[in-house]
């Protein structure tokens, strides 16, 4: 079953049967097709771009189903990448949204998958269609302090990703 990143189909972006199949992801953008992102305009620190002389934070997420695990699960401010590796059997999705709210009280869309534009959330970054035994990143290059959850959005049939625990807190200071 080939699914379409839930981005895409909610935002009604119109993708191209040439970027999807070049790509092989079926993404909508470069950044997505490519499974990297940069997230400098969303969730960044007043004051410009963090610098830090030993790079970005690495942060390795594994899913599974039903969870994500993050480790670290906290960064300092400034440059961090996410990767996520897919150690389950179905396909993942990782979805970085900045919150204060608590997982039980995130607003829902109408299959049950986080609202990615409800009140209270902001969607910083994301990789989609993440297949099995696959790897993908993204970095955020100014990650601001904050409180974040990285959840799979994915929502196949009965199956809400988000809904059966894939999600972790990730805090940023």
């Amino acid at each position: 079953m080939k699914l379409i990143p839930r981005s895409c189909a909610r935002a009604g972006l119109a993708c191209t049967l040439t970027a999807a199949v070049l790509a092989g992801t079926g993404g909508c953008s470069a950044s997505q097709a490519s499974g990297t992102g940069t997230g400098t305009a969303r969730a960044a620190s007043p004051g410009g771009p963090a610098t830090s002389a030993t790079g970005p934070t690495r942060v390795a997420v594994d899913m599974t189903e039903w969870s994500v695990s993050a480790a670290p699960a906290a960064a300092k401010a400034g440059p961090v990448t996410f990767a996520a590796t897919n150690r389950g059997a179905d396909v993942h999705e990782l979805v970085l949204f900045r919150t204060d709210l608590d997982p039980s009280r995130l607003p829902l869309d109408e299959e049950g998958a986080v609202d990615e534009r409800g009140a209270g959330v902001e969607l910083v970054d994301e990789v989609e269609n993440v297949q099995p035994g696959q790897s993908k990143s993204f970095a955020v290059t100014d990650l601001g302090p904050g409180r974040y959850l990285l959840v799979c959005n994915l929502v196949e049939g009965d199956h809400r990703h988000f809904h059966n625990g894939m999600y972790s807190q990730f805090t940023v200071s």
